[in-house]
């Protein structure tokens, strides 16, 4: 997390979140703070997540778009972690800091665990044929998704702000910017059809989802936008455990199987 943005979070920006949600205080428990401040915590005697975004990563309108869109791909069948409203019936709460602020929400704690880095055998074919199924059926979903106010619809892909190449490259390195800003513009005149592309996951790693039984729970939708599918699919096969294309080529990992295509 930012240096600027931990000076700002506090105990009292936390309780406050726990309070709007009913959250019980002192059953909060800190299980990340990379982008997120995530939690684990308990109202009535079950367990949620609360997650606080500062306002310099999403707006309070980006976080709707997101929440609106889980809750939908819930409705329609998809195995994800939904959204839940506040006591006040908010599915995102403010929580000013000065000129800035928090945006607090909660979610369904996935039932299950992370799959094991460890273990040789994870993922078992029969994870991976319900990874690629619940990416494919995120996908048949979306293609009849409509945010409820243009105010929440997610960026597009080229919105993101990796894609501003001078900002991550030294001054000398003029003529790779200008190479990232040529297959930029090759990139958005790919044909775009409802079939092929729409708000998507973006990130539906090994470490984006519980498994349970068999059956996986996708959470962490934060970085959900508008692109093609096949990125979405892209992800599982060069990433897995962490991996890349580079490591497969080499034997250290193996590619994913058939079952993983056919169902996504």
């Amino acid at each position: 997390m930012e240096r600027e943005i931990e000076l700002q979070f506090s105990q009292e920006v936390l309780f406050e979140a726990a309070r709007r949600f009913g959250l019980s205080s002192d059953s909060l428990k800190l299980l990340g703070d990379f982008e997120n401040y995530v939690y684990e915590g308990k109202v009535g005697g079950v367990s949620h997540i609360l997650r606080l975004t500062h306002s310099s990563h999403r707006s309070t309108n980006m976080v709707l778009g997101e929440l609106e869109w889980i809750n939908y791909l819930a409705e329609n069948g998809v195995s994800v972690a939904k959204a839940f409203s506040s006591t006040s019936g908010k599915l995102a709460e403010e929580i000013r800091v000065g000129e800035d602020y928090f945006v607090a929400s909660l979610f369904q704690k996935a039932k299950g665990r992370l799959l094991d880095r460890n273990n040789p055998a994870e993922p078992t074919p029969e994870v991976i044929t319900e990874w690629g199924r619940t990416i494919g059926k995120m996908h048949r979903a979306t293609k009849h998704f409509e945010p409820s106010d243009e105010r929440f619809k997610r960026p597009q892909w080229f919105e993101d702000d990796l894609m501003c190449f001078e900002k991550y490259l030294p001054k000398e390195d003029k003529h790779i910017v200008d190479m990232g800003y040529s297959l930029l513009e090759y990139a958005e005149k790919l044909p775009q059809s409802k079939d092929s592309y729409g708000l998507i996951h973006t990130d539906v790693h090994a470490g984006n989802f519980f498994v349970d039984d068999g059956r996986i729970t996708v959470f962490d939708f934060d970085d959900s936008s508008y692109q093609w599918f096949a990125s979405d699919i892209a992800i599982p096969c060069t990433t897995r455990f962490g991996g890349s294309l580079t490591a497969m080529s080499k034997g250290k990992k193996t590619p994913m199987p058939r079952s993983f295509w056919k169902t996504s």
